[in-house]
Parts: C-alpha cells; sequence; structure tokens
C-alpha cells in the first residue's frame, strides 16, 4: 500500500512520533487491526500536520538577515530569489521593486554596493541589480585571477576579508618595475636590485638593500648573545681552574701582568684627580 510505503520512511525525529501516534488512532485495540483511511485522505492529514506556519513571515525575517559574505554572487541572487518566492513577494510595482532593491543591496558587501550605485547607469530594478552585480563581482574574482590572486569569493569587504599571507623575504619584488626596465636587466644579465652584472638578485651583496642589512642586524644580535653567553659562563671556580692550570713562569707573567695595570691604572686615576684641583681652583681663583 502506498500509505504503509510513506510511514516506512517516517523514522526520525518528529516524523517518527506521528507516525507512531498516527498508528496507534487506526488501530482496534480489541483486534490490532490496522484499518488505513484512504490515500487522498492520509495525504490531506499529513500536510495538515506538517504544514509550515508562518511561511511568508520567516521568508521576510530570512530577506532581512541574508548576507553574501565570501561566496561567489550567484549564489546570493539564488538564495535571495527563493526568499522573495517564500515570503510571498513580487517585484510588480514600483513600490516593490523599491523595497526589494533595497533589501539586495543591505545583502551585498559594502564595496560592491558602492561600485553599483556609483556607476554610470543605475539599475531601475531587481533584475538589474541581479545582473550588475554578478558582472562586477566575476570580472573582479577573473581579474585577481589574472595576476596570481584568486579569490574564492570575490568582491569582500575589510572586515569579511581575511588577513593577506606574510611576503616571504626570499622573493623579490619586481612588480613595481616597469616592463620595459625588467627587460633590459634580463637581457643584459644585470642584478634586479642593484643593476650590475656577475650576480643574481637572491645573491645581491648591495649594502644597501634593505632584506640584506635585516638579515647582517640578525646575525650581529645573534653574535652579541652568544658573546653574552660566552661571558657569563667565566665564573670564579672556571677562572680558579685555569690559575691552578698554568705553570710555574706563566703563574709569575700573569702577577707582572696585573701589577703593571693595577700601576697603569692607578696613575690615570691619579692625573685626573689632579686635573680636577687645577680646574677647581682655577674656578675658586
Amino acid at each position: 500500500m502506498k500509505i504503509a510505503f510513506i510511514l516506512s520512511y517516517m523514522n526520525d525525529k518528529e516524523a517518527k512520533k506521528w507516525k507512531d501516534t498516527y498508528l496507534r488512532s487506526i488501530t482496534d485495540k480489541i483486534t490490532e487491526d490496522i484499518n488505513f483511511p484512504t490515500y487522498v485522505l492520509f495525504i490531506a492529514l499529513l500536510k495538515k500536520h506538517f504544514k509550515a506556519y508562518d511561511c511568508e513571515r520567516q521568508g521576510v525575517y530570512k530577506l532581512n538577515t541574508i548576507k553574501r559574505g565570501n561566496r561567489p554572487v550567484e549564489e546570493l541572487v539564488t538564495e535571495f530569489s527563493l526568499y522573495v518566492a517564500e515570503a510571498g513577494l513580487t517585484s510588480d510595482t514600483n513600490a516593490e521593486q523599491v523595497m526589494l532593491i533595497e533589501k539586495f543591496r543591505l545583502a551585498l558587501n559594502p564595496s560592491l554596493a558602492k561600485r553599483i550605485i556609483f556607476g554610470e547607469n543605475i539599475p531601475k530594478t531587481l533584475e538589474g541589480w541581479y545582473e550588475k552585480a554578478i558582472q562586477y563581482d566575476t570580472n573582479y574574482r577573473e581579474g585577481m585571477a589574472l595576476i596570481g590572486k584568486p579569490l574564492k569569493g570575490g568582491y569582500t569587504s575589510k572586515k569579511n576579508g581575511k588577513k593577506s599571507a606574510e611576503k616571504d623575504p626570499n622573493i623579490l619584488d619586481i612588480d613595481l618595475m616597469t616592463q620595459g626596465k625588467r627587460t633590459y636587466l634580463m637581457k643584459n644579465g644585470l642584478c634586479f636590485k642593484c643593476e650590475k652584472k656577475g650576480h643574481m638578485a637572491p645573491d645581491c651583496p648591495d649594502p644597501n638593500d634593505k632584506e640584506d642589512k635585516k638579515k647582517k642586524k640578525k646575525k650581529d644580535d645573534k653574535k652579541k648573545e652568544k658573546t653574552k653567553k660566552e661571558e657569563k659562563t667565566w665564573d670564579t671556580k672556571v677562572l680558579h681552574a685555569l690559575i691552578q692550570g698554568l705553570t710555574a713562569k706563566q703563574k709569575k707573567d700573569l702577577m707582572t701582568l696585573q701589577v703593571t695595570q693595577e700601576a697603569s691604572s692607578s696613575k690615570c686615576h691619579k692625573e685626573r684627580d689632579s686635573d680636577n684641583e687645577s680646574k677647581k681652583s682655577e674656578e675658586d681663583f
């Protein structure tokens, strides 16, 4: 039977609950026989219980909250059209056209909506807005693909757009060069950075290059950090062990050097103190 076939697929959530309740209602309590109604009555009862309530209101709500996001405009147009039909709206009158155009404009990303509004010919119908939005979005995505930056969704706002990936420092940016200059450098075998022969751009020794300066500074910082670590390792125990390993002559030379340095330091201090006293006397005088 058709009814039994339909009921066999109602095995989940609300559909299963309704099926169990319905079967109990048509089952004879004494004989436990199932008395199915006619197919027409069954379908009418099924539609009554599973009717979508307030469909128009839900459609209007969806039209007010729909957003394009990062997806292609074609997908937005398809979904927007379905919600218009669900809400029971039409674009027969001028007032309805204006209302639907405004809702569609708000669903677009701001950058794309501005492009249409500030264009030469502003569409006056909803279908015209559909066509313009799809045209601009398609052109934008194709253009970005040509320069090596394909997008999943086309026109995106700054808020919705993803953060651009960090630039690889090993990749040379030659986009700012003119085509003629690039051709000239390549033809003459010149470096793209310093425009000299004998090497390629990645191996350019030009000290004025910003990337080279960054690398040199990073290398110097590592060297300083290594030196500090080595200085910290010279503690008292290490020095004592080194001194103990010296020969008698080396110890004598070390002591002589120490006395000489102390005498020199003392002499410098005396000369400096003498100069300070002389200056003070001159000032007092």
